[in-house]
């Protein structure tokens, strides 16, 4: 960004530059100040700061759900006894690990559905059939609470994080994307 300013792609008010942030910890400082680099100048930080103003993130935050924050702290003690891995502090699990145990609990179910529903459980299973099982289900998930439409779809907030150079940052919500 500083070199979009030296170049006057920022003041000119011509250019927005797009940021999709995927691993989004919307409650670190490193997130709430993402132009700020430690140990550079107070004055090339104000710059980068002033420079942001031309940045639109996109994101999804980190449920707040108490699910989601005990499947969390689990995912970290595992993380820790089984993988010798410590989360930094302040840092979260990503929302991807609970979306990918979403996706095989629902799989999960649908298949123990499934299996029922047959005369030889050890025979072939009909994988359409345990697809079919999957749509129009509610189940609690950790990272949202929905049910899955007929395309596996469901309603995920889209945020914003917009920095007014007067105000700070701040997160405004965008779309629900299906």
């Amino acid at each position: 960004m500083l070199a979009a300013d030296d170049l006057n792609m920022v003041s000119s008010g011509e250019y927005v530059f797009f940021n999709i942030e995927l691993f989004s910890n919307l409650a670190s400082a490193s997130s709430k100040e993402p132009w700020k680099v430690e140990g550079d100048t107070e004055e090339r930080n104000e710059k980068a700061r002033r420079a942001y103003s031309a940045v639109l993130t996109v994101t999804s935050p980190a449920p707040e759900k108490e699910e989601y924050l005990a499947f969390s702290d689990q995912v970290k003690v595992l993380a820790a006894t089984k993988y010798n891995y410590t989360f930094g502090k302040g840092e979260v699990v990503s929302t991807f690990v609970a979306a990918f145990y979403d996706a095989v609990l629902l799989y999960a179910l649908a298949l123990n559905d499934t299996l029922r529903d047959v005369e030889d459980p050890r025979g072939p299973l009909d994988g359409a059939a345990v697809i079919r099982k999957m749509w129009n289900r509610t189940f609690q998930e950790f990272t949202i609470n929905e049910s899955k439409d007929h395309l596996m779809a469901g309603n995920v907030p889209v945020f914003t994080l917009v920095l007014r150079v007067s105000m700070g940052c701040s997160l405004a919500l965008i779309a629900y994307y299906q």
